[in-house]
């Protein structure tokens, strides 16, 4: 697993999910809030640790396109 993510509700973690998916994510749903990216998109990736910033800068911009989600990773 790369990382989790907390969302603050079960419908901003399905539309986080559906993003990921487009960016060729790996994504599972560990409960009604939380998300587990499993797997980045192997095309862009080099290793482990670009893959986890990658993937911050990613939830953060998301985050700021949806006014009043707050997401917390745990990489």
């Amino acid at each position: 697993m790369l990382a989790r993510i907390h969302l603050t509700t079960s419908a901003a973690a399905a539309l986080l999910m559906r993003a990921l998916a487009e960016a060729n994510c790996e994504v599972v749903r560990c409960d009604r809030k939380t998300v587990a990216v499993v797997k980045a998109s192997p095309d862009d990736v080099v290793d482990r640790d670009q893959a986890k910033l990658e993937l911050l800068f990613f939830v953060r911009a998301w985050a700021a396109d949806h006014p009043g989600v707050a997401a917390t990773l745990d990489v």
